[in-house]
């Protein structure tokens, strides 16, 4: 286009762990008898209309 570039691209100085990329969210686990696991948000769970 012919212009300056009007924004810097500069590394990032901050320490980032893997914890940080993991969302805090209340889930539900269920595992069945054959060993097969299953994470749900709690919130997905409730709207299927199941009990705990």
């Amino acid at each position: 286009f012919g212009d300056e570039r009007k924004t810097e691209i500069a590394p990032d100085s901050s320490d980032l762990e893997i914890e940080d990329l993991i969302a805090d969210e209340d889930v539900v686990i269920s595992i069945t008898h054959s060993g097969y696991i299953k994470r749900l948000p709690v919130d997905t769970y409730r709207r299927q209309k199941k009990r705990w």
